[in-house]
């Protein structure tokens, strides 16, 4: 199981808090790494590596927040942890101000993703779709998609090459609110 890498200093307590969910193997732990900028969470392609909430704070120029990665989250009975892993991931969800809804664009809407959907709608949370693996061009125009999930924000990326990672750090600064303080320290 993973453990958080820093401890908060008070200061950082009081951030608000930005979720990174989904279900299993969809670039959770990949977009968390590359947003915090350093190899924190471990990434491997077997399901179940992420179990624990991960965090770091993450310093923008228009604001900082704490970003958490969480496990993959399944309505799978069989599917081992996975009464642990969705009570992680249920904390997150209740704790976040944001909430980056993390799905597979190479593999389209998947079953899961609409109900993980379903399950989002019932929480008064700013919810950002955000469409991972998309390492060809040719797949931007096929993530258009997953509009059909409910949601107006949509962010297509892909965390293997870093494309789309800036606009999405963007994006989470302009939703976070404003007492989350100015920094002097810049996203790349």
């Amino acid at each position: 199981m993973q453990k958080q890498p820093q401890t908060l200093r008070k200061s950082e307590a009081n951030l608000p808090l930005v979720a990174i969910v989904g279900r299993t193997n969809v670039g959770k732990s990949s977009l968390f790494n590359r947003i915090a900028g350093r190899q924190l969470a471990i990434v491997q392609p077997e399901h179940g590596t992420t179990v624990d909430r991960i965090g770091t704070t993450i310093r923008h120029k228009s604001g900082s927040f704490r970003l958490m990665d969480t496990g993959g989250f399944s309505f799978e009975k069989e599917v081992l942890f996975r009464n642990e892993i969705n009570r992680e991931v249920e904390k997150a969800i209740h704790d976040a101000k944001i909430i980056l809804f993390v799905c597979d664009g190479k593999g389209g809407i998947h079953p899961q993703d609409e109900l993980f959907a379903q399950k989002l709608r019932t929480r008064k949370k700013q919810v950002i779709v955000v469409v991972n693996k998309l390492d060809h061009h040719e797949l931007y125009s096929d993530a258009d998609q997953f509009y059909k999930l409910g949601y107006d924000q949509l962010i297509k990326i892909s965390t293997a090459q870093g494309q789309g990672i800036a606009e999405l750090v963007d994006t989470i600064a302009r939703k976070l609110p404003e007492s989350s303080g100015s920094t002097q320290v810049d996203y790349d």
